[in-house]
């Protein structure tokens, strides 16, 4: 799943196996950081889901990291 966190990156900074930029510049680092933080709400989300009992789907899950569930 993908979703759109309304940043950028240069095209060459970014290693898409691992999902985030190889740039050192203070722009680079704080993207890096704001993918950590929307990883780690994503799981946060996740593991109430399955505590829950409830279903769960990337469809769910961004309805909820959207706060539109």
């Amino acid at each position: 799943m993908e979703i759109n966190i309304g940043r950028s990156v240069v095209p060459d900074n970014w290693d898409q196996k691992r999902a985030m930029s190889t740039g050192r510049s203070r722009r680079d680092l704080e993207l890096n950081k704001y993918i950590e933080v929307i990883r780690a709400r994503f799981l946060e989300i996740h593991n109430m889901l399955v505590r829950e009992g409830k279903l769960v789907n990337p469809k769910i899950l961004r309805g909820h990291f959207l706060g539109t569930v």
